[in-house]
């Protein structure tokens, strides 16, 4: 678990986040990661019951710049896209050369 302390008292879970802590960017780009438990995590045994907790603390990013991200990204798809679109015609474009070249020897 990142930047969460937590207490069981009281019969009561207690969880506390610093949010003064920064975080690091999100996978996908779109927020910063103030806490997390990444994913869903067990958390100590109450009562003989088995209690999990999954928790994400974030602040999302400005509309404007996770467009910039995600249109860099689809353009390097769409980049890499269009070079093995490219290998794969110039491959065809060869094999059709191939046997004219055959027939045509003397």
């Amino acid at each position: 678990m990142e930047n969460i302390e937590l207490q069981i008292k009281d019969d009561k879970l207690i969880i506390t986040i610093d949010l003064t802590k920064k975080g690091e960017e999100s996978k996908s780009g779109k927020s910063i990661v103030v806490a997390s438990t990444r994913g869903n995590k067990r958390i100590k045994e109450y009562e003989k019951k088995n209690i999990m907790l999954g928790l994400n603390c974030y602040i999302p990013k400005p509309k404007q710049e996770r467009q910039v991200r995600i249109r860099t990204y689809m353009l390097g798809v769409a980049l890499d896209t269009m070079e093995r679109v490219a290998t794969k015609i110039r491959r065809y474009l060869i094999s059709l050369r191939k046997p004219y070249e055959a027939d045509n020897k003397v």
